[in-house]
């Protein structure tokens, strides 16, 4: 599956990154094509360099253990941050990444409430 079709299936926004490789970005990581085969999520979240990383070094511990239990394949292992294979067909290991790299889904809007947004929109006649 390509990045673009698994964005599209759930609803998640891409772009390209600095090297033209298509990412879906999140706000602590992104998920990518790993091989053609598997995609992957990082997690590298920003932090500043006069905090202390202990918090996020117990965060990536967390979410590691719990990825991993999912039975997903860990590649890159650092103090607070790190890289896993996912099954883009497991729907566990799906909400995991997108939750892992802090992804927001794209809203959807059904007809209805489209038009009841629109009618709210239309300019009311005033009495003069």
């Amino acid at each position: 599956m390509t990045i673009s079709s698994f964005a599209s299936k759930h609803r998640l926004k891409t772009r390209e990154d600095a090297d033209n490789t298509l990412i879906i970005p999140g706000k602590f990581g992104q998920i990518y094509e790993y091989d053609n085969a598997q995609l992957a999520v990082m997690f590298m979240p920003k932090v500043p360099h006069d905090k202390p990383v202990t918090g996020w070094m117990q965060k990536w511990t967390y979410w590691r253990k719990a990825c991993e239990a999912a039975s997903m394949d860990l590649i890159q292992n650092g103090d607070w941050e790190g890289t896993l294979c996912f099954d883009h067909n497991n729907p566990e290991q799906v909400r995991l990444a997108i939750r892992l790299a802090g992804i927001k889904r794209k809203r959807f809007v059904s007809e209805e409430r489209a038009k009841e947004l629109q009618q709210r929109l239309q300019p009311r006649a005033r009495i003069v």
